[in-house]
Formats: structure tokens, C-alpha cells, sequence
């Protein structure tokens, strides 16, 4: 909107990390999941591109395979 990222979608790194869930004024803010490479993952909510209120799960060894 308004050439920056809102409402919901999925952004990949350049590392292959990757985030899906909302977004607000090119931050992602709101509920989503990231996926670290080094296999960490949180599903939460986030505000200002940082994790932030209710996590409701944060785990070592998942993520991308």
C-alpha cells in the first residue's frame, strides 16, 4: 500500500530465512512465523520488526530444511 509492504504476505531473506504473516508500513508488525536457516522458528506477535507481546512458540531445530 502506498508502495510499502501491509496486510499479509511472506518476505524470504537473502540468507533463506523467511517470515509470513502481517505486515504495517513496511514492518512486520502483527502475528507471524519466522523461520531462521540456523533452524530456529517463533510464531508470535511482533511490532516494529521485532518480536514483542505473546509468543506462542519459539523452538531450536525446526525451521528450514
Amino acid at each position: 500500500m502506498n508502495g510499502k509492504k501491509s496486510g499479509k504476505g511472506t518476505l524470504t531473506f537473502a540468507d533463506g530465512s523467511y517470515y509470513t504473516g502481517d505486515f504495517l508500513d513496511n514492518e512486520i508488525t502483527g502475528f507471524g512465523e519466522y523461520f531462521w536457516k540456523d533452524r530456529k522458528f517463533y510464531k508470535g506477535e511482533w511490532k516494529n520488526s521485532k518480536m514483542n507481546g505473546m509468543g506462542l512458540t519459539f523452538t531450536v531445530g525446526r525451521g528450514i530444511t
